[in-house]
C-alpha cells in the first residue's frame, strides 16, 4: 500500500510538472531585435515601446485564443553581427512565433534571411525600401515604401508649396537615401514638368561632421528648397545648422527620418519651418485602435507617440491580429512550425487594422498606405495633411 501511494505521488508530481511545462509553453511569444544602443538606438527604443504596448493591450483583453502574449527583445546593439545572432537565438532558443525586425534595411538584411530560412514571419517595423517586401514569403513590411513616400512629398512640394527647384543632399552609402532620392527626382520632374528641377545633388556619408564642400556647391545654385535625406535622424539637424551658417535659408524638406524630437532639440531655429513626411500623427487618428493607442501610450510612457512608436505598435499588433484570425481550435492543435506557417498564411489572406487605414498585403509589395505630412512650427511637429495613395498615384 505504501509503495502504491509513493507511485501515485510520483505520477502526480510528474503530471504537475508536465502541466507546468505546457503552461509555460502555452504563450504566444513574439521576438524583436530592436537596437537600444548605437546609431539605431533612438529609433529602436521607439519601436520597442510601441511593440510592448501592443502586447500589453492584447493581454489586457484576455490574451489571444486563451493564451497570454510575451514579447522578447534582444538588443541588436546597432551591429549586423549581433542582430544576425539575435535572430538565430530568437528562433531556435526562444522559439518565437514571429519577429519584429531591426529598423534599417542594412540591418534588416542581416535578420531577414534567417527568419525566411526558418519559415518564421519577420515584420519590418520602419525600413521603407520597397524591395524589402520581396525578400521572401515570410518577410512583411509595416511602413509604406519609399516610392510612395517620395511621390507624396514631391507632389506636395510641387503642387501645394509651388516650389520649382529643389537641391538634394543624401547619404551615398545608404540604400534608404539613394532610393528616396531616385524616386523623388522622378516624381518631382513629373509634377513640375521641368527636367532641370533638381539643379544640384550632393553626397555625404553617415558619420561625416563637416559638410563644407557640399554646402558650398549648393549655395552656388538657386533653389526653392533643400531636401536633406539622412538614413538616420542624427545627421538631419547637423546638416541643417551648417546649411544656415552657409547662408542657405530656403525651406528644408525631410523624409520620415526627420520625424524625431531630437531633430528639433539639436537643430533649433535651423529646422524651424521644415516639412516632414511621416507615418502617423495623433491629430489624424482615423481608427478606434489609433485613439486607444495614443491614450494608452501617453499613460504608459508620459508623452504622445510619433510615427516610429506607431510603427512599432502596428508591427506587433498586425501579427497578433493575424493570430486572432486563425481558428482557435486549429491554432491550439498546431505545433511550433505549424503555428509559424499559419501566421504567414493569415497575413497573406486577410485584411488588417492599423493606425491609419486597413491594409491588405499583396505579394512582394509594401502595404498601400497614406503619407502624413507635418511641419516644424514653434519647435513642435505640427500635422499638415494626409495624402492618400490615390492623391499621388501614377497616372
Amino acid at each position: 500500500m505504501k509503495k502504491k501511494f509513493i507511485s501515485l505521488l510520483l505520477v502526480g508530481v510528474m503530471v504537475m510538472g508536465l502541466a507546468g511545462t505546457v503552461t509555460a509553453a502555452d504563450t504566444i511569444k513574439l521576438g524583436g531585435t530592436s537596437s537600444l544602443v548605437g546609431i539605431l538606438g533612438s529609433i529602436g527604443e521607439m519601436v520597442l515601446k510601441g511593440a510592448n504596448l501592443a502586447v500589453d493591450m492584447a493581454n489586457e483583453d484576455g490574451g489571444i485564443h486563451g493564451q497570454q502574449v510575451e514579447y522578447v527583445n534582444i538588443d541588436g546593439q546597432s551591429s549586423q553581427t549581433v542582430i544576425s545572432n539575435a535572430a538565430i537565438r530568437l528562433i531556435e532558443e526562444e522559439e518565437v512565433l514571429a519577429g519584429v525586425g531591426p529598423v534599417d534595411i542594412n540591418y534588416l538584411s542581416a535578420a531577414a534571411p534567417i527568419f525566411e530560412n526558418h519559415k518564421t514571419v519577420l515584420m519590418d517595423p520602419t525600413a521603407t525600401t520597397p524591395s524589402i517586401a520581396a525578400m521572401g514569403d515570410y518577410i512583411f513590411m509595416t511602413p509604406f515604401g519609399d516610392d510612395a513616400q517620395a511621390r507624396a512629398l514631391a507632389k506636395y512640394v510641387a503642387k501645394d508649396l509651388g516650389f520649382k527647384t529643389v537641391g538634394i543632399i543624401k547619404d551615398v552609402n545608404a540604400d534608404y537615401s539613394i532610393t528616396l532620392a531616385k524616386f523623388f527626382k522622378e516624381a518631382f520632374k513629373e509634377f513640375t514638368g521641368n527636367e532641370d528641377c533638381i539643379p544640384v545633388e550632393e553626397n555625404y556619408q553617415t558619420g561625416d561632421q563637416d559638410y563644407t564642400a557640399q554646402l558650398t556647391r549648393i549655395r552656388g545654385v538657386e533653389i526653392d528648397a533643400l531636401f536633406i535625406i539622412p538614413p538616420l535622424p542624427q545627421d538631419a539637424p547637423v546638416i541643417a545648422k551648417q546649411a544656415r551658417r552657409f547662408g542657405i535659408n530656403v525651406p528644408i524638406i525631410y523624409p520620415d527620418a526627420g520625424d524625431f524630437e531630437e531633430v528639433i532639440e539639436i537643430g533649433g531655429e535651423s529646422v524651424e519651418g521644415a516639412y516632414i513626411s511621416s507615418h502617423f500623427a495623433i491629430e489624424k487618428a482615423m481608427t478606434d485602435v489609433a485613439n486607444e493607442f495614443a491614450a494608452k501610450f501617453e499613460e504608459k510612457y508620459g508623452y504622445l507617440p510619433g510615427g516610429f512608436e506607431g510603427l512599432g505598435f502596428d508591427s506587433a499588433q498586425i501579427v497578433l491580429e493575424a493570430i486572432r484570425k486563425i481558428d482557435k481550435d486549429k491554432w491550439n492543435s498546431l505545433d511550433l512550425a505549424g503555428k509559424r506557417q499559419a501566421i504567414q498564411e493569415s497575413l497573406v489572406n486577410n485584411q488588417f487594422n492599423n493606425l491609419i487605414v486597413p491594409i491588405k498585403y499583396e505579394p512582394n509589395e509594401p502595404p498601400t498606405k497614406p503619407v502624413v505630412l507635418k511641419q516644424i512650427k514653434n519647435g513642435e511637429r505640427v500635422f499638415l495633411k494626409v495624402m492618400y495613395p490615390e492623391d499621388f498615384a501614377v497616372e
